[in-house]
């Protein structure tokens, strides 16, 4: 059951400082805290939260995709496997990179799933790696949003 709390790494010291202007304001009907924190306390609640199994989390990486791949032609190539979701990261230049990221349902999906490794979708054949959560999370979001508790910490990331 979530905690409520919250943990987030912001991108540069303006958005911290709006964080902070939220300390000890309402956000529905509850009531938040927003404490700045350092780099080291937020790797410590970041390997805590990766050890934390609530339920069976499994991650693939598919390499080598053609640009025009979508996420139905991803989960038709992964036919046998449970997928929970499918990410196509993009390029600075919003152009898809050639790489997805898939949450599978369990680590027998992931098993499946690897039996595909330089199987072809489309002209290409895709290389199919295992991930864990942690590159996973790194690779599909802007900014890293880990739910902890009901206190929002907040690194700035500067002195990572």
């Amino acid at each position: 059951r979530p905690s409520g709390d919250a943990l987030v790494r912001l991108l540069n010291k303006i958005d911290l400082e709006r964080a902070l202007k939220c300390n000890k304001k309402h956000l529905h009907d509850r009531f938040v805290v927003i404490e700045e924190t350092n780099s080291e306390t937020y790797n410590k609640h970041i390997r805590n939260v990766e050890n934390t199994e609530i339920e069976e989390i499994a991650f693939i990486r598919l390499k080598g995709l053609d640009w025009n791949t979508t996420e139905e032609d991803i989960k038709k190539f992964l036919h046998d496997c449970k997928v929970k979701k499918v990410v196509i990261t993009t390029n600075e230049r919003g152009k898809p990179s050639g790489d997805a990221f898939v949450q599978l349902e369990s680590e027998a999906d992931v098993d499946k799933a690897r039996k595909h490794n330089r199987e072809y979708i489309g002209k290409r054949f895709v290389v199919v790696e295992k991930i864990d959560q942690s590159q996973y999370v790194r690779e599909t979001q802007d900014s890293e949003i880990i739910i902890k508790k009901t206190t929002a910490t907040v690194s700035t990331g500067m002195d990572m």
